[in-house]
């Protein structure tokens, strides 16, 4: 598809890339800093990581 596609359509494949990459990378930060505290929390109940 690559060779068949407009400047347009490379550009949207790009951005959606870009955008997709920033989203992957926010929940891998969000998920080893909530590791980091040692404690997980869901539906508000802490829960060991070590449990």
């Amino acid at each position: 598809m690559g060779y068949s596609a407009n400047s347009n359509v490379k550009q949207a494949m790009e951005r959606a890339h870009a955008e997709r990459s920033q989203a992957l990378f926010s929940v891998l930060a969000w998920l080893f800093r909530s590791r980091k505290s040692g404690v997980t929390k869901s539906a508000g109940i802490g829960i060991s990581r070590w449990a």
